[in-house]
């Protein structure tokens, strides 16, 4: 796939997958290998939930996926 970016003024952000869903929701995925840094890649997706609420978006949610455990873990909106 390819990650396209999302601009503000002064920023760039590029979540790995942005799913527009039939029920209105935006579902933003990012696939992480490795050594897992829960911490730190959760503050990732909470920046990219952020952008996409001060864009005006509703029923934003956020997940990390785990390629190498196949984990997929929900990341609550703050």
């Amino acid at each position: 796939s390819i990650e396209r970016p999302v601009m503000l003024p002064g920023e760039e952000h590029r979540p790995d997958l942005v799913v527009w869903t039939a029920d209105g929701n935006i579902e933003i995925i990012d696939y992480k290998t490795g050594q897992e840094n829960p911490s730190r890649y959760r503050r990732q997706v909470r920046r990219y939930m952020d952008r996409f609420a001060e864009m005006g978006y509703k029923n934003v949610r956020g997940f990390l996926w785990y390629l190498d455990s196949g984990e997929i873990v929900e990341i609550p909106f703050n």
